[in-house]
């Protein structure tokens, strides 16, 4: 039993030995479509972040546009010029109520409301109706 127990331990010993080899280059599993700036979180607040390559300057830009974002507007003309704007066809008064946490819409799951899906209904392009609605509409 003493011998098998060597010869054993002799036939592993004497097997190749298969070690993990790394590329001198990062090997690229998925695209990175956002470059340096894409994101690898996938959690709740992904796309509430700045890029992590943003410099300060850019980074405090992010973070007034994030503002813009997040708080409400009103229909224009207002009393106010800080935060109107909103067009005449909009679902709620900020871009937050839709694109809930900084991300896209998405279809409902059963039984939930309908908060963020856009349908968007279209006829093919017809250049001359397309100037007439222009000249009429503005």
């Amino acid at each position: 039993m003493k011998q098998m127990m060597i010869l054993g331990a002799l036939a592993l010993a004497s097997a190749p030995v298969f070690a993990e080899t790394h590329a001198d280059y990062p090997i690229q599993t998925t695209p990175r479509t956002g470059g340096d700036g894409t994101v690898e979180q996938s959690d709740t607040n992904a796309y509430s972040r700045p890029q992590g390559n943003l410099s300060m300057t850019k980074r405090l830009d992010f973070s007034v546009g994030n503002s813009f974002f997040r708080n409400p507007w009103v229909e224009a003309p207002a009393s106010t010029d800080a935060r109107d704007g909103l067009g005449p066809l909009f679902n709620t008064n900020s871009c937050q109520g839709c694109h809930i946490k900084d991300g896209r819409g998405h279809p409902p799951a059963v039984n939930e409301p309908p908060v963020s899906l856009f349908l968007r209904l279209a006829v093919p392009a017809d250049p001359e109706a397309d100037a007439e609605l222009l000249r009429t509409h503005g």
